[in-house]
């Protein structure tokens, strides 16, 4: 399973916005009965969808493969394969399914768009431009098709053009929810926060069960400093499902970037209770145990997280932070390879945040170098994520590389807020046991740090 969170440095472990719940929904033990009126190959591709629903892509593929050995013209089928070989990184294998699909139809909307986020995956994007305006010829209001043009304009820092098909995707009928945030995070990625709090409040009214949207708005509220409305956006999860973990998940996350870290251990306390099998929660309550400096506890919060979810980066990027607290500098740099691994297991293009995770591991573990590279890609990719300029400020501290660090430090302040200078004076204070040999030039960028101003 893979849980999208944002890494703010350690001592600012903020997002804890971006969740994944996704639960199977079919297993081979459950009742055939439903499909005892079906073809084989119907029942194989319902059974494939069910197993996408649930990311467990390779079961997916072997109902699509079954599905297709019976009737291997069905180009939603085609589909839902090429689809698969995209989640999984095979974009070859998913163009060739599209061509498939096209010269079985070749009118299909929905197979073009498949084929242009193929090649957007692959960065060919004059090809994926071309599959998407080819959607859109037979269908203009294939939404999805504006969408994918978005991306590749933003991609290629085309961010107006970007913007004018984002706002097309949403003005189809029945546009998706995850339209409305593709718009609303990229009006704020143009620091149009007032157009991206309206298109988030209009995703949670018409799709009040999308969590995302609760979870964006939310974090968004937060860099503005606006800290009770941002609660208030999870007390409205609250009141539509009370019985999910997600809304004490984003108040922790809340209280924690406050470092109000008992009010954060509250919170993620009732999302351990409510499910006990959330290493999710379980990660983020170790979070808050290690602001409270209980090292033991948030140890053994950690391990709890990583042994229901055995390749957690993130859980292991937090449990090298704990190891290095607790004096087990060995330890902590064993659990930050690991953590390396699995978070570039998980990385894709447009991951800013999983950038910013691998660069902390690579920090903290003595290596600057390939800190101040994961960074700077990425705020390639989201230049607004001012807790990666700052760890890229650190990073350039620690490689000697004063000016830069310098100007870095400056930046990444004055548009951070004000909790977030507060942790990177904490964590220029912990780089005098990491980087001894850098102490004349951390005690210079406090200076820094504490002089600089948020930008209004």
């Amino acid at each position: 399973m893979k849980n999208d969170i944002i890494h703010v440095s350690r001592t600012v472990f903020i997002a804890l916005f971006f969740l994944s719940f996704v639960q199977p929904v079919f297993s081979q033990e459950d009742d055939e009965d439903e499909f005892q009126n079906m073809t084989k190959d119907i029942m194989y591709a319902i059974k494939g969808d069910r197993f996408v629903a649930a990311n467990e892509y390779d079961s997916a593929v072997a109902m699509f493969q079954k599905s297709l050995a019976i009737n291997d013209t069905n180009v939603v089928v085609l589909n839902g394969l090429s689809n698969c070989y995209q989640m999984m990184g095979m974009n070859n294998d998913a163009i060739a399914l599209c061509r498939k699909a096209l010269r079985v139809d070749a009118k299909h909307s929905e197979t073009y768009c498949l084929l242009a986020a193929a090649y957007k995956n692959k960065k060919e994007y004059d090809s994926a431009i071309g599959a998407s305006r080819q959607a859109l010829s037979i269908d203009a209001e294939e939404g999805f098709a504006y969408v994918l043009l978005g991306d590749v304009y933003k991609l290629q820092g085309k961010n107006s053009d970007a913007l004018m098909m984002y706002k097309k995707s949403i003005a189809v009928p029945n546009p998706d929810v995850t339209w409305y945030n593709a718009l609303a995070m990229h009006e704020r990625l143009l620091h149009k926060d007032a157009d991206a709090i309206g298109v988030f409040d209009s995703a949670i009214a018409r799709y009040p069960a999308y969590v995302y949207s609760y979870s964006n708005l939310a974090e968004l509220y937060v860099h503005r400093e606006e800290y009770d409305k941002a609660i208030a956006v999870y007390r409205r999860l609250a009141d539509f499902d009370s019985a999910s973990a997600t809304p004490y998940l984003g108040m922790g996350g809340v209280y924690f970037v406050q470092r109000k870290f008992d009010e954060a251990r509250k919170a993620y306390q009732q999302a351990v209770d409510l499910e006990p099998g959330n290493s999710f929660a379980q990660c983020s309550l170790g979070g808050a145990l290690n602001g409270l400096k209980n090292y033991a506890q948030a140890q053994e919060a950690l391990e709890k997280a990583i042994s229901l979810t055995p390749e957690y980066g993130y859980a292991l990027l937090v449990l090298g932070d704990t190891y290095l607290k607790l004096g087990d500098q060995a330890t902590a740099n064993a659990t930050f390879e690991k953590a390396i691994r699995f978070l570039k297991k998980d990385l894709t293009d447009t991951d800013a945040e999983g950038n910013g995770s691998i660069a902390w591991c690579y920090y903290e573990k003595g290596d600057p170098s390939n800190s101040v590279m994961f960074n700077r890609a990425g705020l390639k990719i989201d230049s607004t994520l001012s807790y990666l300029r700052l760890n890229l400020a650190l990073a350039l501290l620690a490689e000697g590389k004063d000016a830069e660090a310098q100007q870095e430090f400056a930046r990444g302040t004055r548009e951070g807020t004000s909790m977030l200078r507060a942790s990177v004076l904490e964590d220029l204070e912990d780089a005098k046991a990491l980087y001894p040999q850098r102490v004349a030039l951390i005690e210079k960028a406090k200076i820094v740090v504490q002089s600089s101003t948020k930008q209004k």
